[in-house]
């Protein structure tokens, strides 16, 4: 488990798909699985489970009939297919867990923005509160001294 820090970088998320490729490609897991919080807005994140490796390919046009993106016959790749798809998946597989680490980092700030202008009402509604009633007691108090004034006023005549 890996906990964030506010700030990341590409290199971090760089740094630990490596780490995590490697134990996958050495079969000590079957699958990677990332949980974050995926940030919507301000008010809203969700918790989402993503399944990183494998790569899903079922979507794909890979291996179907009447695929529309055949090459020609004539066509030489340097470096060869299988190389640039495995640099590809590489690279994939490096900006998803960045992704995944910036929607957590998002969703953190949202959530703590939230929070804060939360706090922040409450307080602004408990000063006013506070200040009413400080208010209604120094008024009581004024008018229990004014009435205390004018009844001494009337007692000495």
């Amino acid at each position: 488990m890996l906990k964030l820090d506010k700030e990341i970088s590409y290199k971090l998320a760089s740094d630990v798909s490596e780490k995590l490729l490697a134990k996958y490609t050495e079969d000590h897991y079957d699958e990677i699985r990332i949980v974050y919080n995926e940030f919507k807005s301000a008010i809203a994140q969700n918790v989402v489970a993503e399944t990183i490796l494998p790569v899903s390919i079922e979507h794909s046009n890979f291996n179907k009939e009447n695929n529309p993106t055949h090459f020609s016959d004539d066509m030489v790749f340097e470096p060869a297919p299988e190389k640039i798809i495995e640099k590809l998946l590489v690279k994939h597989f490096s900006l998803q867990v960045y992704r995944c680490m910036s929607e957590s980092v998002a969703a953190e700030h949202g959530a703590r923005m939230t929070a804060m202008e939360n706090a922040t009402n409450n307080a602004k509604e408990m000063i006013n509160g506070l200040t009413l009633t400080y208010n209604k007691l120094r008024q009581e108090k004024i008018t229990t001294e004014l009435t205390e004034i004018t009844s001494g006023a009337e007692a000495l005549k």
